[in-house]
């Protein structure tokens, strides 16, 4: 099931003449603003809330991206993949939070909004980046909104946590293309 638009957010998309929200977004800076219950975590910058009105909510969480889950035998995991799950689950899976949303991601099958997650007062999105379990996306650099989550990627870097303690780690990106489509998945497993 896709997650419907909000009213007054696709209220104001329809009379603006504006057909998707990263349009919207990026012409006039708007945001949207999301509660509920975190209700399911994919992998490690993607969760699923559920809100009041008992609306399901996909999340891409912006300015990062986690290394790749396995995604059956042609598409392998990623080393670090299953620690960085566990983590955005230990901070977020059953937990209250909320979300300001920037953008609509709809390259896949289902529509996925791109927002910075609080739980608890923490800041999601960079408490992945400080655990070395993420990178700032830097193969869309318009995504990263927070220029400090460059400076949390290398403080993790500097103390070679999690993904940074490989000799050469592969930034997500590269992994999903020399991996996924061109079969080179040095590492694979996770």
């Amino acid at each position: 099931m896709r997650a419907p638009h909000p009213p007054a957010l696709l209220a104001a998309l329809l009379a603006a003449g504006i057909a998707s929200l990263p349009a919207f977004a990026q012409s006039n800076g708007q945001t949207m603003s999301l509660a509920g219950k975190v209700i399911h975590v994919d992998d490690g910058d993607t969760l699923t809330m559920l809100d009041a009105q008992q609306l399901k909510w996909v999340i891409r969480l912006t300015d990062i991206d986690a290394p790749e889950s396995g995604h059956g035998t042609r598409r392998p995991g990623q080393p670090f993949a299953g620690k960085a799950a566990a983590l955005l689950k230990s901070l977020a899976l059953g937990k209250q939070a909320t979300a300001t949303c920037y953008d609509i991601d709809n390259r896949h099958t289902r529509i996925r909004y791109v927002c910075r997650v609080f739980v608890d007062g923490t800041d999601t999105n960079m408490a992945m980046l400080d655990a070395g379990l993420a990178m700032a996306y830097r193969q869309q650099p318009r995504y990263v909104r927070d220029q400090a989550s460059y400076q949390h990627e290398e403080a993790a870097r500097a103390k070679h946590l999690g993904i940074w303690s490989l000799p050469a780690p592969v930034p997500p990106w590269e992994w999903r293309k020399a991996c996924w489509t061109q079969g080179r998945c040095e590492g694979a497993g996770d």
